[in-house]
Parts: C-alpha cells; structure tokens; sequence
C-alpha cells in the first residue's frame, strides 16, 4: 500500500516487470474500503500515530497544528458507501506535522465547518495524550481564522495561547507565509506600498521595472508580466 501510495508507475514496475509477488491494485483497493475515514477527528490516525511514537526520539515528536478550508464542487453527488446523497461547498482540512524532523499526517476534516476554539483545543488535547508536544498552529488569515484568533485572543500584542493539555507551556500561532506573499502581491498591484522613507512603490513601478529588466542580462529574472497581469482566480492562487 506504501509503494502503491508513492508511485503506480513504480507499483506496476515492481509487480509487472520484476514480478514480485505482491497484490493487484483492485486487491488494495479492498482493504482500504475496511479502513475508516469519517468527518471530524479520524481515530485510527490517531492510534497509527500512538504507536509510531514509540519508536520516536522526543525531539521528533515536537510538531504543530496547520489548517485550511478549500472549496468544493457543491453538485450532488451519490455516496455509495454510505448510500446517501452529498453536497458540499467547502472542506476543513487539519494536518499535523513534525517541526524538528519532517514529517506530516492528516488527522481531521469536516464539511462546510469553519475551524473553531473548540475543534482546535481538543485537536491539542488530542495529540498530547498520545505523546506529541505541540508548540504552534498555522493557518491563513481568512475571515473565519480572523474570528477564531479573535474568540482566542489573538492580536498583535498576544500571538499565543495556553496549551490546554499543559500550562506551562504555549501554543504559538503563525500566519500562512506564502498566502501572506499572496495578499502583499495583491496590494502592491491594486493600491501600492508606501516604504518607510515615503517612497511609493506600485503596479507602474513593477512594470517600469519589467521594461528595464533586459533580455540576457536580468535584473530580476524571474520577474514577467505573467505575475501582474493576473485573472480573478489566478489573484486567489498560493503558488512558491
């Protein structure tokens, strides 16, 4: 299932080519269907985690909490498993993820919820009882994150709160990086950044710069018009 996971290329090399011994892609299919996945916090995950972390070194389990809502196709569709008609518009998604050593899992999403004070201190709660130290949690500033930094009493001033499995120790938060890119870009496109020393820098002086930028020998070669002449979808997209 791990190799399966990685590459089907490589899967049906090891299997057809080298001709290992090893399950058709339709067998695999069949046990997954045994393994539950449903809404909200997804308790095996949680017990596959309990016990990689008996073979984890404290550092390694030092990680933080990062969270995002996605859209989706809101047409009815025909779930078969569970025999039921759905339709939703947006998705949570929570992955937890190592801050010393690198990896990440997925261990809770839910359907048209925004993320919540609750949700996210019983998700802590959660992973520090089966052995994990979480230190922060990042997500982008949406609206709904707005409110919910603002329910916790996130603000310039305060940018932590209380672990709620630990008092001694704090939870810090932290804004998505390349969705901060995104909003900044768009600014600067749509109003213009002021610096310090009073120097205005807008849309003119980004294209004025792309002019000047040269054929073969660049100033900023990564630069184009491909970054400014943006589409309303294109304007929402994080790509770094």
């Amino acid at each position: 299932m791990s190799l399966r996971a990685v590459s089907f290329k490589g899967f049906e090399t090891v299997r057809k080519v080298w001709r290992l011994n090893i399950p058709a892609p339709r067998t695999i299919r069949a046990h997954l269907q045994n393994f539950e996945c449903n809404p909200g916090i997804i308790p095996e995950v949680l017990e596959a985690l309990r016990i990689k972390s008996r073979t984890m070194d404290d550092y390694s389990k030092i990680c933080g909490i990062a969270f995002d809502e996605m859209s989706l196709d809101s047409r009815y569709l025909l779930d078969k498993s569970q025999d039921m008609i759905i339709s939703h518009g947006k998705a949570q998604a929570v992955m937890i993820r190592g801050l010393v050593s690198n990896w990440k899992q997925p261990i809770f999403y839910e359907f048209d919820t925004p993320m919540t004070k609750g949700i996210l201190l019983d998700l802590v709660i959660k992973m520090e009882a089966i052995g994990f130290k979480v230190h922060s949690t990042t997500s982008d500033f949406g609206a709904d994150n707005q409110s919910l930094w603002k329910s916790m009493g996130i603000d310039d001033h305060s940018t932590s709160f209380c672990n709620p499995a630990d008092n001694s120790r704090r939870v810090h938060v932290f804004a998505d990086v390349p969705h901060m890119l995104k909003l900044i870009r768009n600014h600067l496109i749509d109003d213009g950044l002021q610096t310090f020393s009073g120097t205005t820098i807008n849309l003119e002086t980004i294209q004025t710069l792309i002019l000047a930028n040269g054929n073969e020998m660049r100033l900023c070669p990564h630069l184009t018009h491909n970054l400014i002449q943006l589409t309303k979808a294109e304007r929402m997209r994080v790509q770094f």
